[in-house]
């Protein structure tokens, strides 16, 4: 009798009811078999065959069990080692469109800026500006204005001057007179006195003088008697001076010339200098704007770094001291980049106000990556110079305006004296004389029968 045949009969009902996972069951299968063959009505032969067999079957159960655990152990090992390769492909995932984004929003920005508040200049652009508009330019716009007219009012002092001048007078009050007896007596008074002048006055510059000419009407109403009277001065011609004051037509005539130039070559430097200064405020924000990009730049890539070393961080793969110093150095970047923008809108501001641009816009340059090349000789720079610079004419104006300060220090001491001449003629009955001068005229005219106004004959017109 084989051992398979007599042991099948007894472990047949419990191995058709085992389940389809062994290994699970187990347990159970070796629960409901017997312990020792004494529980079993089995022939004594048998007693040691049937030991032998489950004891194989329990060593076979064992190593089954063994198995299973070592393929679920490297089972668990593949999918901590997948998850691992999931998250790091997703790392890269994140750093590669937070890279993205950030040049597309640098671009969507810089091209919304340029749409509505942007304002891009180049250094030819800036310098024209400055010279046109900047506060410094236009203060020296008008102190060269104001010495021009200056020099226009010199120019004016010895041009000849025409004058007219009129003055009228009320005079309704109580005098004290001089009788022809002596004695005096109270006359009330009440006229109207009204004097007109035109006068041309031409300066010498060489004497100090001037002369002129001046042709009056004076008129006298008296209400009181109803009576007017008149003085004309048809033609005065004179002549005044300051024998031993200072001469000042004489200085100006030295000091203005120069003083003029002087602001001529002031006013070009300062609008070079303000183009110089323009250039300087180009490049400073050139500059800034550059390191801004810079920082921008190192930022976004160390923020990506820090947010990829915090999923590491999680997963355990690096350690603390690696993350703070992570940490540290975006902090870091952060504090750069938000100096650098500070910087850079500070230079903004700053060529903005220099250039006089009221708006509130985002200036951006635009630099030329060529550089001229020029050399200047020293003999020509300073040929220039002296030809050009202001201090020439500053120093030469100051060294006129002490010799004319020493010049009226001496004319204000020692014997002074004026020289007041006037030649004239004048009449106190100007309507009679226009009477007689017309009768004159037409008696002339009558008696010589010649038209002095058209300068012909007079032709008598014949009565039929």
């Amino acid at each position: 009798m084989n051992l398979s045949d007599s042991v099948r009969p007894i472990l047949s009902p419990q191995l058709s009811n085992m389940p389809d996972d062994p290994v699970s069951s187990m347990d159970d299968v070796f629960s409901s078999i017997p312990n020792s063959s004494n529980e079993l009505n089995v022939p004594s032969l048998h007693k040691c065959t049937y030991n032998s067999f489950t004891n194989s079957v329990r060593n076979r159960t064992y190593f089954m069990r063994r198995r299973t655990f070592n393929e679920q152990e490297k089972q668990c090992i593949c999918l901590c080692v997948s998850k691992l390769c999931v998250w790091h492909i997703f790392c890269f995932i994140v750093f590669i469109m937070r890279y993205t984004c950030f040049i597309l929003l640098v671009f969507l920005s810089l091209g919304q800026l340029k749409a509505q508040d942007t304002l891009r200049l180049t250094l030819n652009e800036a310098v024209a500006l400055a010279r046109k508009q900047s506060p410094q330019a236009v203060a020296a716009r008008h102190q060269y204005r104001a010495a021009y007219w200056n020099w226009r009012s010199f120019k004016a002092d010895y041009l000849p001057s025409l004058t007219f001048s009129s003055n009228s007078q009320l005079n309704r009050a109580i005098s004290p007179i001089t009788l022809p007896d002596g004695t005096d007596n109270f006359v009330q008074r009440n006229q109207l006195l009204n004097d007109d002048a035109l006068t041309i006055n031409q300066n010498i510059a060489l004497l100090g003088g001037s002369v002129f000419v001046q042709s009056g009407l004076q008129r006298l109403d008296i209400f009181s008697e109803k009576q007017k009277s008149f003085k004309s001065t048809p033609v005065v011609i004179g002549y005044a001076q300051n024998l031993s004051g200072y001469n000042y037509l004489k200085w100006n005539k030295r000091i203005e010339p120069v003083r003029y130039e002087a602001a001529k070559k002031q006013y070009v430097e300062t609008l070079e200098l303000t183009a110089s200064a323009a250039a300087m405020k180009f490049f400073q924000l050139a500059t800034a704007q550059s390191n801004f990009r810079s920082a921008s730049y190192n930022y976004a890539n160390v923020d990506t770094l820090f947010h990829y070393a915090k999923g590491r961080y999680e997963i355990g793969t690096i350690s603390e001291n690696e993350m703070l110093q992570l940490e540290i150095n975006y902090l870091l970047e952060q504090t750069n980049r938000l100096n650098a923008r500070i910087e850079m809108d500070d230079r903004i501001q700053d060529l903005r106000s220099f250039l006089g641009i009221t708006e509130n816009v985002e200036i951006v340059v635009d630099v030329n990556e060529s550089v001229p090349d020029f050399t200047v000789p020293v003999n020509d720079a300073l040929q220039r110079a002296l030809q050009n610079s202001p201090d020439i004419e500053q120093l030469a104006l100051q060294k006129l305006q002490s010799e004319s300060a020493v010049a009226y220090a001496k004319s204000s001491r020692g014997f002074k004296a004026d020289l007041y001449m006037q030649f004239g003629l004048s009449q106190t009955d100007y309507i009679r004389e226009l009477q007689n001068y017309w009768g004159l005229y037409y008696g002339l005219r009558s008696i010589t029968g010649w038209d002095f106004e058209n300068n012909r004959p007079i032709v008598s017109e014949v009565v039929d």
